[in-house]
C-alpha cells in the first residue's frame, strides 16, 4: 500500500524459521524460558506442549527481529500481551486491534 509499508517478516514452520536466519546466542535458552514463563505458567520443560514452544519461538522472533507487533488469536499470547510489552517492548495484539490501530493513523 502506498501508505503502510508492507512486511511479511518471519515465518514459522514447524520449528523452523524460513527468510531469516539468526545464530543462537548465550541468552537464547534464558530468554525462550523466560517467555514460557510468563506466557504459560513456570513449569518443568518437557511440560509445555509442542504448541506452547512454538508460539514462545514466535515471541522471541520477533524481540530479535525488534517487530512492534505480533497478531495473534492466540489467548494464551493475548493474555500476557502487557507482560510481554513491558519486559520485551512487543505488543501483542488481535487481528480486530491491530486493524483498529491501521484504520486511526
Amino acid at each position: 500500500s502506498a501508505v503502510l509499508e508492507e512486511d511479511l517478516g518471519v515465518i514459522i514452520v514447524g520449528l523452523s524459521r524460513l527468510d531469516h536466519s539468526l545464530v543462537g546466542g548465550d541468552g537464547d535458552e534464558e530468554t525462550l524460558t523466560d517467555i514460557l514463563s510468563l506466557v504459560f505458567g513456570k513449569k518443568e520443560r518437557n511440560s509445555y506442549s509442542r504448541n506452547d514452544i512454538r508460539d514462545a519461538m514466535m515471541v522471541k522472533t520477533h524481540i530479535e527481529h525488534a517487530r512492534t507487533f505480533l497478531v495473534t488469536r492466540d489467548k494464551a499470547l493475548l493474555k500476557a500481551a502487557n507482560l510481554m510489552q513491558d519486559k520485551y517492548k512487543v505488543k501483542i495484539v488481535s487481528p480486530e486491534d491491530c486493524l483498529s490501530k491501521i484504520r486511526t493513523t
